[in-house]
């Protein structure tokens, strides 16, 4: 039993490496194990600088190894999904990939195959690695088996720099790492929220962010001329143009928002649009909506405080889904309703989807 499931109990005696000798041999045991078909790949591994592994392997593992037989290996890398590719080689078996997607995602696309010496984590043959989750076996994985193709190659963790950040793909909320090299985004990761994502997100947050790095993305002003063609500008030029026709818009012209951004922003466009342009036509919303939705957005939730939270969701007696997919629209919802659903078999209802 991995001493990390474990739950402390009363009168609980631990024994680490430094005060048992079973212990500090066990443990020297196990990882020159784990190092016995593990590829030397550090130098060009992305998991290189914040690798459990390696960092266990320096404290803890030989200087050299016993092992003179051949390594296992296996044919790499494998492209399991369109963002996840698949190290047999690196890969440790310590089931995390699969628990998660199992325990958490509820949607075991990936497991152990095989037995003994030749189990191997894999994909089945009919069933793509199509998860709404996936990005979170890449970083939970402790040895870089698991790769995101838009992080591969591109950077070491100790050139980043990170910033936290919050998703703006659903009204969720979920905290994020954002890590960036001169200016220039290379992967967001799933912070550590326990009241909002607790420690995931789904794919979309975490490798939708590519958007802004696509060749057909504005990245200079551009002003129509005479004949109505678009021409790039100097950003003072491109300013006073668009001033002046704030100006001649004001008091008579509405905002579209949208639905990707976050309280804070949503926040200064309403500001701005009340003050600068001196309307309270401002909305978010891109579809269409009927005279019952407005009716009951007006009777139910504008004005009153926004009170109920996650762990309320996961918690609820019951929940009831009104024109609202989850897994779509707002996927760590999802992750709490299965979770309620799971510890507790509470029953979800959905209606109008």
């Amino acid at each position: 039993m991995a001493s990390c499931t474990i739950v402390c109990t009363d009168d609980m005696v631990v024994r680490t490496q430094l005060t048992s000798e079973s212990a500090d041999k066990a443990q020297h045991g196990v990882m020159e194990l784990l190092l016995i078909n593990h590829p030397l790949d550090c130098p060009m591994c992305d998991k290189g600088g914040e690798c459990p592994l390696q960092n266990q392997a320096m404290s803890n593992g030989r200087a050299d190894s016993r092992f003179e037989d051949v390594k296992r290996t296996f044919a790499k890398p494998i492209n399991i999904s369109s963002q996840v590719l698949l190290d047999r080689e690196r890969c440790i078996l310590c089931a995390r990939c699969t628990r998660f997607s199992e325990q958490i995602a509820g949607d075991p696309f990936i497991d152990m195959q095989e037995r003994g010496a030749l189990q191997q984590v894999g994909i089945y043959a009919n069933e793509p690695f199509e998860s709404y989750f996936s990005g979170n076996t890449v970083q939970i994985c402790p040895v870089g088996a698991l790769t995101g193709s838009a992080y591969r190659f591109r950077a070491r963790p100790f050139d980043l720099v990170s910033s936290p950040s919050v998703c703006e793909h659903c009204a969720g909320g979920c905290a994020e790492r954002t890590d960036h090299r001169r200016g220039k985004v290379l992967r967001r990761l799933a912070g550590d929220d326990p009241e909002v994502n607790e420690e995931w997100n789904c794919d979309k947050g975490r490798w939708a962010f590519r958007y802004t790095t696509q060749p057909d993305v504005i990245t200079t002003p551009l002003i129509r001329d005479a004949d109505g063609e678009l021409a790039p500008a100097s950003w003072s030029h491109a300013i006073a143009i668009a001033i002046a026709g704030l100006e001649k818009a004001r008091g008579r012209t509405g905002v579209l928002v949208g639905g990707r951004v976050t309280w804070e922003d949503a926040y200064a466009y309403s500001k701005f649009t009340r003050i600068v342009l001196d309307t309270n036509d401002i909305d978010f919303r891109a579809r269409p909506h009927s005279v019952e939705e407005a009716d009951f957005l007006a009777a139910r939730v504008a004005g009153r405080p926004l009170t109920v939270s996650y762990s309320d969701l996961e918690s609820a007696p019951v929940v009831l889904l009104v024109g609202f997919e989850p897994e779509e629209e707002a996927p760590i919802v999802f992750l709490r309703l299965r979770k309620a659903a799971r510890k507790k078999n509470a029953p979800v209802y959905s209606i109008a989807p």
